[in-house]
């Protein structure tokens, strides 16, 4: 018995040990979906809608009107928001909540997980919707270079004599 629960402890402690090193850090490359000079909004009225835009699989702009548009960070990524054009979004009354409601992409033969929406951020103008598709788009860490770096090379010829 005493062999037994040794066993035990011993593939418990393995299993928690790969698991805690399997777990990707959550916080990287988030950094670039925080924007301290934009407003965070608590929510929108959804029946304004007038259309979404594709940014990154974590992040839509949706359209209200005519120069009123907002950022939706989500979650999670969602890979087939770039491949479809409708989306669903679910509401509390007549709301769309952070933190609380939902979005996924609509698609004839895929059956998607809603994606809750982790912040919305209010975007005044092209300019905003410019900076920000700028700062998610661009490379938080740019990798070392990996390219060949030419160099000279010398060959030295050897006569038949044997000299160089």
């Amino acid at each position: 018995m005493r062999y037994i629960l040794i066993a035990f402890s011993f593939i418990a402690s393995l299993c928690g040990a790969s698991i805690a090193t399997a777990a990707p850090n959550s916080t990287t490359g988030l950094e670039k979906y925080h924007f301290p000079n934009l407003e965070t909004v608590d929510g929108i009225f959804r029946y304004g809608i007038d259309g979404w835009s594709y940014v990154d699989p974590r992040s839509i702009i949706v359209d209200i009107a005519p120069g009123r548009s907002y950022l939706l960070i989500l979650n999670r990524e969602e890979r087939d928001f770039r491949f479809t054009q409708h989306v669903a979004f679910s509401s509390t009354g007549s709301r769309i909540l952070a933190r609380f409601d939902s979005v996924r992409p609509i698609q004839r033969y895929n059956l998607s997980i809603p994606v809750t929406i982790a912040k919305i951020y209010k975007l005044n103008g092209r300019a905003d919707k410019k900076a920000v598709r700028a700062q998610i788009k661009a490379t938080q860490s740019k990798p070392a270079s990996t390219a060949v770096q030419p160099q000279a090379l010398t060959l030295n010829a050897v006569t038949s004599d044997g000299n160089i």
